[in-house]
């Protein structure tokens, strides 16, 4: 199939994406997994090439310059996050960096990066088991690593044959993060908001236990006494321009229009379909209307419930 259309392609035959917007930055040396452990949200010390871990990076005051899934072990770390993080991120890590025996590295450029989304995605390329990786090398093509993100949707690092099958646009790829509840930082959100404002801690990229890391008594605070009042929300409609990141997103209360959210990322379906994500009030109801700031002919509610990343 190649047309989009809202929550299908996961009934439809794999296709691949061509991942022009997804970075990968490499952390190896020494000290790698202490480093990366006093820095990041999840426990790297689970860390292995066979099953990936969701994770985060975060400024003292718990605010996420990026999300991320890594695969690696104590010694070399690779962290595949948004292509517009790389740039906070790296610049961050390095600077705690400085007495660690580790290097930090944008190496996107390095190896072709693909998705592979639809059904049974996963078994077609010999997976059996949620999160898990593949690794293999190849004198001719170097490293190859493979992530099953969910049954059917991969990520694929590494040359892979694709004269077959059309390549789809990287909006197809932004849209599989939506409809599995992936939410990436972008740029112009980067250090507003906290782990849990961007739903990673539903998808297990917090671990409260592991000890500190850079913003984690805020991220602590935050969980145990329930202080957060905002989440990511998914929302599906129409609107005649597609809303950007920061556009703001209102809730109809009585005969009046409140502001009740802002915009991280969109992306138009077939038939004008238009699904979204926005930082809103945690306590959003199905029966809700919505519609964008400055369009007034545009009309959303909440998404049916969406495949979420397996746990």
């Amino acid at each position: 199939m190649s047309t989009l259309h809202f929550n299908q392609q996961a009934q439809h035959p794999p296709c691949f994406i061509q991942l022009s917007t997804l970075g990968v930055l490499e952390i190896k040396g020494a000290d790698t997994q202490s480093f990366l452990q006093g820095q990041l949200t999840c426990d790297v010390k689970a860390a292995s090439w066979q099953h990936w871990l969701a994770g985060g990076y975060c400024d003292p005051k718990g605010k996420l310059w990026s999300t991320f899934r890594m695969v690696g072990d104590a010694e070399r770390i690779l962290l595949f996050m948004a292509q517009e993080s790389i740039a906070d991120t790296l610049t961050n890590l390095k600077k705690y960096a400085v007495f660690s025996k580790v290097t930090i590295t944008d190496v996107t450029s390095e190896h072709p990066l693909y998705g592979f989304w639809g059904k049974q995605a996963a078994a077609e390329l010999g997976f059996a088991d949620s999160h898990s990786v593949q690794l293999s090398h190849c004198a001719a093509n170097g490293e190859k690593l493979l992530l099953q993100v969910a049954d059917d949707l991969v990520l694929i690092r590494g040359k892979h044959d694709t004269q077959n099958a059309p390549l789809m646009p990287a909006s197809w790829w932004h849209a599989a993060m939506l409809e599995h509840g992936w939410v990436d930082v972008p740029a112009a959100k980067a250090a507003e908001y906290i782990p849990q404002m961007l739903n990673l801690d539903d998808n297990h990229g917090v671990n409260y236990k592991k000890g500190c890391y850079i913003g984690q008594e805020i991220v602590a605070r935050m969980h145990y006494k329930g202080q957060n009042k905002r989440v990511t929300h998914c929302f599906v409609g129409h609107c005649g321009q597609l809303p950007e990141t920061g556009d703001l997103l209102e809730k109809k209360v009585g005969e009046n229009w409140r502001r009740s959210g802002a915009v991280l990322s969109a992306v138009r379906y077939h038939d004008n379909v238009v699904a979204l994500f926005a930082v809103g009030p945690i306590d959003l109801e199905p029966t809700d209307l919505f519609r964008m700031q400055g369009q007034d002919d545009s009309q959303f509610t909440l998404c049916p419930d969406t495949q979420k990343m397996e746990s």
